[in-house]
């Protein structure tokens, strides 16, 4: 959308979205470009990529884990004694992060 001055209207969300893009993208090609520059940063990224290969089974069970249990105590903890039900908007900071942590 246009402005009458000719500027574009962004929405700033849109805006950090698209930074964010493209600052991975840039990024990723610093470190393309000092891979093919550099023989020893080259086998320093080539022993990295070998590990997180490695591990990629290993950190899909740890996430899937992590996932597991949280969904169990969020089943268990929600609206019962440690986590009850909101009733009023007077509550403390302390409440507040109680509140949305147990939704």
């Amino acid at each position: 959308e246009m402005e009458s001055n000719g500027n574009i209207k962004m929405a700033q969300d849109n805006f950090r979205t698209g930074t964010s893009i493209s600052s991975v993208f840039l990024w990723t090609k610093l470190l393309a470009y000092l891979r093919n520059t550099y023989i020893d940063f080259a086998v320093f990224l080539g022993g990295l990529f070998y590990v997180v290969r490695r591990l990629v089974a290993f950190l899909v069970c740890l996430c899937i884990i992590l996932i597991a249990f949280s969904q169990m105590f969020f089943t268990v903890y929600r609206r019962n004694d440690v986590c009850p039900e909101p009733v009023t908007d007077t509550k403390t900071e302390e409440e507040k992060i109680m509140d949305l942590m147990c939704e």
